[in-house]
């Protein structure tokens, strides 16, 4: 995941940050398995919408998450994750981390300052 990509909401050319975003987005919308030719693409967080706002639940959340972009998204260091139950069915993830635009070259400078998402998850 790196470089240029064709933005899903315009169409248009999207790269630097607004690439990132769109990738994390799609990396946590999309459930592992579901991908023909690329099956271990995705995460876990669309099969966890609905688990208990316990420890463990919340637990499994974080694990998602840091699993999905570490093995995935090496442009975005995660440092700060909350998670926000939006609505039944729905839970809104806000992460802070930091932006590594040549990550995926195993680069790890730092741009600019700390960058803030907010990523709705809906269940399957």
């Amino acid at each position: 995941m790196a470089g240029k990509d064709l933005s899903e909401t315009t169409g248009g050319e999207v790269s630097g940050w607004a690439h990132v975003v769109q990738s994390i987005n799609r990396l946590f919308s999309t459930p592992k398995n579901t991908r023909v030719f690329l099956r271990e693409f995705g995460s876990d967080l669309p099969s966890l919408v609905d688990v208990p706002s316990n420890d463990a639940g919340i637990l499994a959340l974080f694990v998602a998450v840091a699993t999905a972009l570490e093995q995935w998204e090496p442009r975005f260091s995660l440092s700060t994750l909350n998670v926000s139950q939006a609505e039944p069915g729905k839970i809104l993830l806000n992460l802070v981390g930091t932006y590594l635009p040549r990550g995926h070259h195993g680069d790890s400078t730092p741009e600019g300052d700390e960058q803030v998402l907010s990523v709705p998850i809906t269940g399957l």
